[in-house]
């Protein structure tokens, strides 16, 4: 349905006001320092600032990553109504009016300034961060957010798009609207108008209803206007994986998002991949969660298919190039140990055939992406392929076919994996 990519989002964008409570590792420095000039080679503009943070971007781009957005949690703090990007002191808009095109100026400059000065192209700008949310308020801030209403997203979607096109930028894509929710972010792109849907090259939401929320709905309101759908941001406090790993198998399955975003691989109170203490630079072991992660993004890679797996437990990805279908399913919490046989139909398969598989367990104390013995795939009386492997409770497989042509070598119709 949907390509995948396992992108790097970069926060750039201004400094956090001390007096709202922040920690000394939040504040983050701006390019743009003052009003009186938008020439990015002025004196107003400080390309040295925030050197921490480029560092890392630019140390993503040189171990691998290739996709890069670049968001913004509130404008610079000398255009917010009470100069405080924390939030305005009743939770409402705090962008000044007059200061709305150099919000988007500041971001097409920065975006400009990366791919001429730094060797990094973004492929998409996200002008806000949950910008429906009401708790962005500034006197009891602990972290940057900017309420927008809807009518303030959809003029600065546009005058984004354009400040882009003006710079030579138009390969950049607008992404919107990073909203709380699905059920948000549905209520967000319906109030949209025709030209702020234009402006808009995908939807990006979060992923904090957890397990509520309609993503079947958002999906069939973003592709009916021709718009992929990304989870960019999803994190969780919860010591097992048992959580993440629910919510990402409903995002394929119902959300069909086309990107999956972490909040922070080094985070603590479990909210972290790996477990650690920012502010006292101090690092400490994996979570659960880390290799729950690896479970998909180790096998399912950019480019590849997702096919309908039935379930949603369960997901299946399909690589054209060399015919590998990866399939993964998870038996969780609530489920007893059992064999579990999946059963492919669709494809062309020279069998019987070993499968190798991958597994990771939910809970602390488990399976750390252990590689298990493989497997054997064979033909089934219906013509279709089966296979039966045994989970653990709380456990996640990833198993990868190694040669499965599609069926008369066509597309992906009529492809499934199930599971009985």
């Amino acid at each position: 349905r949907r390509h995948i990519a396992y992108p790097r989002r970069w926060d750039i964008h201004c400094t956090f006001s001390q007096h709202a409570g922040s920690d000394w590792y939040r504040v983050l420095e701006a390019y743009w320092v003052d009003w009186h000039s938008q020439d990015p080679g002025s004196s107003s503009w400080d390309w040295s600032a925030d050197k921490n943070q480029r560092s890392m971007l630019l140390k993503a781009q040189e171990r691998g990553a290739d996709t890069f957005e670049l968001f913004s949690n509130s404008p610079v703090w000398w255009m917010c109504d009470n100069h405080n990007p924390g939030g305005a002191d009743n939770g409402g808009n705090n962008l000044q009016t007059w200061n709305a095109r150099n919000h988007t100026v500041y971001l097409a400059t920065i975006a400009q300034q990366a791919a001429q000065e730094w060797g990094l192209a973004f492929a998409s700008i996200e002008p806000f961060n949950e910008p429906s949310s009401d708790w962005w308020v500034g006197p009891t801030a602990t972290q940057e957010g900017c309420h927008m209403d809807t009518g303030y997203q959809q003029k600065l979607v546009q005058q984004l798009r354009q400040e882009l096109d003006a710079l030579g930028m138009s390969s950049v894509a607008v992404s919107a609207s990073d909203e709380n929710t699905t059920d948000e972010a549905t209520y967000t792109w319906h109030a949209f108008g025709d030209a702020a849907k234009r402006a808009v090259g995908r939807v990006n939401v979060h992923g904090y209803a957890y397990g509520g929320g309609g993503r079947d709905l958002l999906f069939e309101a973003a592709s009916a206007d021709g718009k992929a759908v990304w989870n960019s941001e999803y994190g969780d406090g919860e010591e097992t994986a048992d959580q993440l790993v629910t919510c990402l198998l409903l995002d394929f399955y119902w959300l069909r998002s086309s990107a999956w975003v972490y909040w922070q691989a080094l985070d603590s109170s479990h909210w972290g991949l790996i477990d650690s203490d920012v502010g006292n630079r101090a690092v400490y072991a994996p979570t659960p969660k880390l290799f729950a992660v690896a479970q998909f993004s180790r096998h399912v890679r950019p480019g590849m298919r997702i096919l309908s797996a039935w379930s949603e437990r369960a997901v299946a990805a399909y690589s054209s190039e060399d015919q590998r279908l990866v399939v993964i399913y998870y038996n969780d919490l609530s489920s007893a140990a059992q064999n579990v046989t999946l059963r492919l139909a669709g494809f062309d398969i020279a069998v019987p055939q070993r499968v190798a598989r991958w597994a990771s367990g939910v809970c602390v104390g488990s399976r750390q992406y252990e590689e298990l013995p493989s497997v054997t795939l064979e033909a089934l009386e219906d013509g279709s392929y089966g296979l039966s492997s045994h989970f653990g409770v709380g456990e996640v497989q990833t198993l990868e076919v190694a040669s499965a042509a599609l069926s008369g070598g066509g597309g992906a119709s009529g492809t499934h994996a199930s599971i009985v």
